[in-house]
């Protein structure tokens, strides 16, 4: 069961099949919504990526900013979740990547840190109209604050 806050690593070796969904082998995934559907499709989430905040880096994010300790084994580093790296996937591609071994679920991040996932999605200038609303309305059904 895949939900808001779950992370997930590829696997190097199968990167190259899901190269146009996802940045890369290197970095942490993480589900900014929970399961959501858009008319009658599949069940779908917004992914992004989770990276560590670099000198050289361009578009870096301060909507959804992770430290050490934040509750997530895997953050190691000062680290952003990169919200201009939005895919939207199928929780149905999602189990078949994880039952071929393509991808490598980890932990969940606790309550606050999912809290902020969804801050940063209805802050992000980088997000489309549309995600930014799921969002909104996630946090209005879970009774969080809303920015």
């Amino acid at each position: 069961m895949w939900e808001l806050g779950d992370t997930f690593k590829c696997e190097p070796e199968y990167m190259n099949r899901m190269a146009p969904m996802l940045v890369d082998s290197r970095h942490l995934m993480v589900l900014v919504t929970n399961k959501y559907r858009r008319s009658s499709d599949n069940e779908l989430v917004v992914v992004a990526a989770i990276m560590t905040y670099d000198n050289n880096t361009r578009n870096q994010s301060d909507y959804c900013v992770l430290y050490p300790n934040c509750g997530h084994p895997f953050i190691k580093h000062y680290s952003y979740v990169s919200y201009i790296s939005l895919k939207e996937i199928a929780i149905d591609t999602l189990d078949k990547w994880k039952e071929r071994n393509y991808i490598k679920q980890k932990e969940r991040f606790n309550e606050d840190v999912q809290k902020q996932l969804l801050q940063g999605l209805c802050k992000a200038d980088d997000a489309e109209n549309r995600l930014k609303l799921i969002a909104l309305n996630q946090l209005e059904e879970l009774g969080w604050e809303v920015p």
